[in-house]
């Protein structure tokens, strides 16, 4: 083999390493959390606020699918991009695609999720319900923030 014949050759084996390795570090969905409407239980964000959901108002939701997830609460409904990354999942920024008219509690808990979504969280499922743990490094004294959800069914199609 040529000079350049060695050339290709290699320069198809980094391609190909590259590719696995960009695979390897992408995570599978754990398939019990996709494809599943999950009701938002607690919002764990500032210790001095409650973390349920406000009597009265309704409990978000939000759908996790392959590459992306959609929400809905009392205020409207969205959607965003995700990764997952082995136990961890990296949401992004919530878009919301329809807004509704709510009560000044239920737009204060729904502006504490929106908030609170964005980010890298580890997560767990167990027979609790979904539970997302922020990671990062908190500062002392300061809790990582999260939030717990409970299934509410499946979704088709996700």
């Amino acid at each position: 083999m040529g000079r350049s014949g060695k050339k290709a050759v290699a320069a198809v084996a980094v391609v190909a390493a590259a590719s696995m390795t960009a695979t390897a570090c992408q995570g599978k969905p754990a398939a019990e959390i996709v494809g599943k409407q999950w009701q938002i239980t607690a919002i764990f964000d500032d210790p001095n606020l409650p973390h349920g959901v406000p009597d009265g108002t309704q409990a978000p939701t939000i759908t996790l699918g392959q590459t992306t997830y959609t929400f809905a609460d009392s205020c409207g409904n969205g959607s965003g991009s995700l990764q997952w990354k082995g136990e961890a999942v990296e949401f992004g920024a919530p878009e919301q695609t329809r807004s509704l008219d709510c009560s000044d509690q239920a737009q204060t808990y729904s502006e504490r999720f929106h908030k609170i979504v964005a980010g890298e969280f580890a997560y767990k499922q167990d027979n609790n319900g979904l539970r997302m743990r922020e990671i990062k490094d908190a500062k002392p004294g300061e809790d990582r923030c999260g939030w717990t959800a409970t299934t509410s069914g499946y979704t088709e199609g996700r």
